[in-house]
């Protein structure tokens, strides 16, 4: 009967006791239910198994083709699913669909389990039944074999040296019973020989490729309509984190190109045309990888391998977006549009020696330009070298340099660093929801000006300056009366030399001194989003090793905890805290007080709850219960942090001729294209190689520029 249990506290009563038991944690005193990681409580046991999920990295993905969303909570994903749904009823049978599968898996997952144990018991069956003794009595327990020192794995199979104990020699066996246990014994899937790797850079490879590709902040841009994409296992990078202290997978001659669908599926795929070049002794014929593009209406969709998608006439390789996106999307003129397939025809280009007629791939010799070519052989010139140096009149490339320097041991493989700063400024209108915008203006003013920088680092590798690390930043001299700094963007990839440190902690180093430098200059404030990177997805660097590794969420939380950690052992930080720490330090009372960085976390948190609000639902209490979600989801995802160095009140503001702005290299998606246009790869050292001289060269052309249009002044 409804009603017959009562809580003796509130008086609210239930149907159900084990209801009411639920209920009754409601007045304990403190929370009854803890995680065994982290310690925290909970007052029910579901809210438990929820949060263990931050720890697990279990995930649910989008069940939508070409939409990379992940949810740590299947609510969540239910709420994502009303972008690809235009009606109720479409949501619930999606969604239900959705369910469905997962118990579909989870029940085929118990069956390979079961099987998997039956075929664990028929195989120790089989063991003994092999192993029996000839001369053993039939129905004699007495003098059956002992069991109990079976190793209980997939195969309990002894070493080809010794067997196990209670175990007959094999001259014990019958002849056709060694001969069946030899047999036995072989490994069954060694059929095929292995071919033998080659490669033009297998000598000089760089060791240690701890590498990382992630944004702390605005990350990999996944949001729908706005919102990001809640961590995917955190996640540095995404995580996938990519730390790998095992050396890059080296170049191999494949006999068919891959068909994964993630980018640098084959790092060097040849065709089954052509004989082997001497200039590295691969194929004459070598594909170019297939980049995974991003969608330009939907951060978390992306076009993978082989998928159709619609392109600008005049933008083929910038704006791209996919076919489920350009259906939704109102796209005017659409007479300039035309449907392709990500596809990649292009093959290495090659060129012959003027002389001896020898053939070589342009990317081993760095042939760049459309002009006669000498092999080295035939000109008797040295190999080929293109080092960039750090410009020294560039205050912050310096002191980056100088610091990065400072961590190697091997004084010949050099770092250098570029940068490019620029001035931007957004209304308020962009970053603020309508509801708050009237008190957003009064905060922060109608304009919000800032500066982005875009930091390269290359090192000296066999005479090559290789890009190995990216950052791309804000920094807002005044945002409702405060200095920050913020890392929207970093990349590395593997080609880096080390010998005493990993390359994780030289990447450490390199973040620490560009928030002393900034500290320096009398930045007050700091903020890192902790976004894991989405494996085949590239962020800086276009088209990273297959092998290179990724940080899960997990990972990626605990390696800024060790960024920020070691910043406040050197006094380059005051201090630091987590969203929820800082939330219950009282720094947020309002929606307006949360950090809007252009295109960042709460920025787009922000424009999705507004985007999911109701017309009648659309009020300050509506608006802030949705948001109370969000808030417990990013409680440890990203960090505040103060910084130390200056006692100036506010930051010097930047001079003219401290603006160095570049239209490839100064803007992050505009040097994808590029890169994109152009077939600059990292997926190997030597594709690394030529894709970094090839930066080089517009390094080297802006600065030519800049000094004649500098004489001209003068």
């Amino acid at each position: 009967m409804a009603g017959e249990w009562e809580c003796n506290v509130c008086k609210k009563t239930y149907s159900c006791r084990k209801n009411l038991n639920t209920h009754m944690h409601a007045h304990a005193e403190e929370p009854q239910f803890e995680c065994e990681i982290c310690l925290r409580r909970f007052t029910f046991q579901t809210n438990l198994y929820e949060h263990k999920s931050v720890h697990t990295g279990k995930m649910f993905a989008c069940p939508f083709r070409n939409c990379t969303k992940t949810c740590r909570l299947k609510g969540n994903l239910k709420k994502h699913m009303k972008v690809h749904c235009k009606s109720v009823r479409k949501l619930d049978e999606e969604y239900k669909n959705f369910t469905m599968s997962l118990k579909e898996k989870k029940k085929q997952r118990k069956q390979k389990r079961q099987q998997k144990r039956k075929q664990l018991s028929e195989a120790v069956e089989n063991h003994l039944e092999i192993d029996k003794p000839d001369n053993l009595p039939e129905n004699d327990d007495a003098h059956e074999p002992r069991t109990d020192n079976v190793r209980e794995e997939d195969s309990p199979s002894t070493s080809n040296n010794q067997a196990t104990a209670n175990e007959p020699d094999h001259e014990d066996l019958g002849p056709s019973r060694k001969r069946e246990r030899k047999d036995q014994s072989q490994p069954q899937d060694e059929t095929v020989a292995k071919k033998p790797s080659s490669s033009g850079d297998n000598n000089d490879s760089p060791s240690g490729s701890e590498a990382l590709e992630h944004s702390p902040s605005t990350s990999s841009n996944q949001k729908i309509v706005g919102k990001p994409q809640p961590e995917q296992d955190l996640g540095p990078e995404r995580k996938r984190g990519r730390m790998d202290d095992s050396k890059p997978k080296e170049e191999t001659i494949a006999d068919k190109p891959s068909t994964s669908s993630q980018s640098g599926d084959s790092c060097e795929a040849p065709s089954d045309l052509g004989s082997n070049l001497s200039c590295c002794g691969l194929e004459r014929l070598l594909r170019y990888s297939i980049p995974v593009r991003h969608c330009k209406e939907n951060d978390t969709c992306r076009i993978l391998k082989g998928d159709e998608y619609m392109c600008r006439k005049s933008k083929p390789e910038a704006d791209n977006i996919c076919l489920d996106c350009f259906a939704r999307a109102n796209v005017k003129n659409q007479n300039l549009w035309m449907k392709k397939v990500n596809l990649n025809e292009k093959v290495e280009e090659t060129v012959d020696c003027l002389e001896c007629g020898e053939s070589s791939h342009k990317v081993c010799v760095f042939h760049f330009k459309e002009t006669p070519f000498v092999c080295g052989n035939c000109s008797g010139e040295p190999g080929f070298k293109k080092i960039i140096e750090t410009d020294t009149s560039c205050e912050i490339d310096a002191f980056l340099a100088e610091k990065a320097n400072n961590q190697l041991e091997d004084k010949n493989a050099k770092i250098s660093v570029a940068s490019y700063t620029t001035a931007k400024s957004t209304t308020t209108k962009e970053l603020m929801p309508v509801l708050y915008l009237k008190d957003a203006k009064k905060k922060y003013g109608s304009k919000i000006d800032y500066v982005a920088r875009a930091i390269y680092f290359f090192q000296i590798v066999d005479n090559i300056s290789i890009a190995f690390f990216g950052l791309f930043t804000q920094e807002y001299q005044d945002l409702g009366g405060k200095s920050w700094c913020v890392i929207d963007y970093l990349d590395s990839v593997p080609w880096m030399k080390v010998s005493s440190k990993s390359p994780s902690k030289i990447y450490l180093e390199l973040i620490l001194a560009y928030f002393e430098y900034m500290g320096l200059k009398g930045f007050k404030n700091g903020h890192l989003w902790a976004n894991p990177p989405v494996k085949g997805v590239d962020y800086i660097f276009n088209i990273h090793p297959e092998t290179q590794r990724y940080l899960d969420k997990v990972q990626l939380i605990g390696w800024y905890h060790k960024i920020l950690q070691q910043g406040e052992r050197a006094r380059v930080l005051a201090g630091y805290r987590n969203f929820e720490e800082e939330f219950k330090k009282g720094e947020i009372k309002h929606p307006i007080d949360l950090p809007v960085f252009v295109d960042s976390l709460w920025c787009k948190i922000l424009k999705w709850v507004n985007d999911e609000l109701k017309t009648d639902e659309f009020d300050d209490e509506h608006f802030k219960e949705k948001l109370e979600d969000e808030y417990k989801e990013r409680a440890e995802d990203n960090f505040f942090f103060e910084l130390r160095g200056s006692q100036l009140q506010q930051p010097t503001p930047l001079q003219s001729k401290e603006f160095n702005p570049h239209k490839i290299l100064g803007d992050r998606e505009t040097f994808l294209d590029k890169c994109f246009v152009e077939n600059w790869e990292f997926s190997s050292l030597r594709r690394a190689k030529y894709s970094s001289v090839g930066i080089i060269k517009l390094i080297e052309g802006a600065r030519e520029e800049r000094d004649a249009n500098g004489s001209m002044e003068d």
